[in-house]
């Protein structure tokens, strides 16, 4: 099959494919100055206080800047003459148990007087007649050029790039102005994917703050007067612990298994949902299937934090089953509603007691019988009904931009692939 660019005029071919006649291609070495850090975390009195820029930072923040929580630690006069970071640096991950978690970087975007580059990481400290620093660290966001580096990248078990191997990589390089323009552009795309991020976060403290208020009584609706009554889980619900493991048993029949993850990560379950496919007995559907309002929590953990994280059923499915690991809440339809139970089951009031119940030492478990024994306080049912609905409102503000925030990302890698290959030229 031939490359789009074959056939196309202005464009030569490279050994990282096809770029612009103008572009150049350069070994990293060559554009900037390359210091792999040694910098571990360590607190000693014989050396100076300083912050360390940890592996973590990089990884999760496209810019280094004043408002991350930068561990404290100590180094010594050489190791901050060394590995001090500018603004400008670029920063990337050198170790990682993954080759695909190799290259990736982060800018220093302010002048801290000592914040140090920590281990597993290296500084790429650009050349400024040649390359600039925030076009560079776009381009590290490159398909071809995190391929490159993971190919570049040794080990088995875990995976490192040696101080050669950076420096001999090979990059994309227009010209000064073209590289500025193509920063400035996507970093418009990072300036609206930052907003987004920061409204969701606001909409999330928001909601927790209303769920807090509404769902303990502390705040009223208005038209609801009725005092709250306290019960025991087991009075208003059914409760199942299910044992359906990951199977597939050409002599049973074919369902979509509900799996710890799908409630853990999920606030609900939809019938359209892409659920894992197994198989189960005529006794286990009839025993585990999902129907509509169930509330599904986890019964098991590594962590007893992680125990009882609920999700409700949004929607009736024939085909889908619980899987083991969880356990199903079947609400008394007359005395609770299930999605306010679960929104209810994620209180510090309730969520403490299942904390506090589950059994072990190295993974953490509930009962049937002691799930069966949570102490809830709730309101009449129409109340409860009226409660969701109004956290709902929240729930779908939060959906809509978590939906922005996945298209302006989505346009961004579209984006980043046509102006750092040259396959679209920006104008100067």
């Amino acid at each position: 099959m031939k490359d789009r660019n074959e056939n196309r005029p202005g464009y030569k071919k490279t050994k990282v494919g096809w770029i612009p006649d103008e572009w150049e291609t350069a070994s990293l070495g060559d554009i900037a100055t390359v210091f792999v850090s040694n910098v571990d975390k360590k607190n000693n009195p014989n050396e100076v206080d300083v912050l360390l820029c940890n592996y973590t930072d990089v990884y999760y923040n496209d810019y280094i800047k004043p408002d991350i929580n930068f561990m404290k630690a100590t180094a010594s006069e050489n190791e901050i003459k060394k590995y001090r970071l500018q603004s400008g640096d670029v920063i990337i991950t050198k170790d990682s148990e993954t080759n695909l978690d190799i290259a990736v970087s982060a800018i220093v975007k302010d002048e801290f007087p000592n914040l140090i580059c920590g281990y597993h990481l290296a500084i790429i400290r650009p050349k400024r007649n040649n390359i600039y620093g925030e076009y560079l660290n776009k381009l590290f966001g490159l398909s071809i050029i995190r391929n490159s580096f993971s190919k570049l990248a040794s080990g088995v078990t875990r995976f490192g790039l040696s101080l050669s191997a950076i420096k001999n990589a090979i990059i994309l390089l227009p010209n000064l102005s073209e590289q500025k323009r193509i920063a400035e552009i996507l970093s418009t795309w990072d300036k609206a994917i930052e907003q987004t991020r920061k409204l969701i976060d606001a909409k999330k403290r928001r909601k927790k703050a209303l769920m807090q208020q509404l769902l303990t009584g502390i705040k009223r609706l208005p038209g609801f007067f009725k005092p709250w009554e306290e019960f025991l889980l087991g009075d208003l619900a059914t409760i199942n612990f299910s044992n359906v493991d990951k199977k597939v048993n050409h002599n049973e029949i074919s369902v979509r298994l509900c799996n710890y993850t799908d409630v853990y990560y999920n606030d609900q379950i939809t019938k359209d949902l892409n659920l894992m496919k197994a198989t189960a007995t005529n006794t286990e559907i009839a025993k585990y299937k999902l129907v509509k309002n169930d509330v599904i929590i986890t019964k098991d953990s590594e962590i007893a934090e992680d125990i009882a994280v609920p999700c409700y059923v949004a929607d009736d499915a024939e085909d889908i089953v619980c899987g083991y690991h969880l356990a199903i809440i079947r609400p008394h339809p007359a005395k609770i509603y299930g999605p306010f139970l679960s929104y209810l089951l994620t209180t510090d009031q309730v969520h403490y007691q299942f904390v506090r119940i589950a059994n072990g030492v190295t993974r953490f478990g509930l009962t049937n019988g002691s799930v069966k024994k949570i102490k809830i306080t709730i309101p009449p049912l129409e109340e409860q009904q009226r409660i969701f609905e109004v956290i709902s409102i929240a729930d779908e503000q939060i959906d809509i931009l978590e939906n922005k925030l996945s298209a302006l990302e989505k346009q961004k890698r579209g984006l980043m692939q046509k102006l750092l290959t040259g396959e679209v030229r920006v104008k100067l």
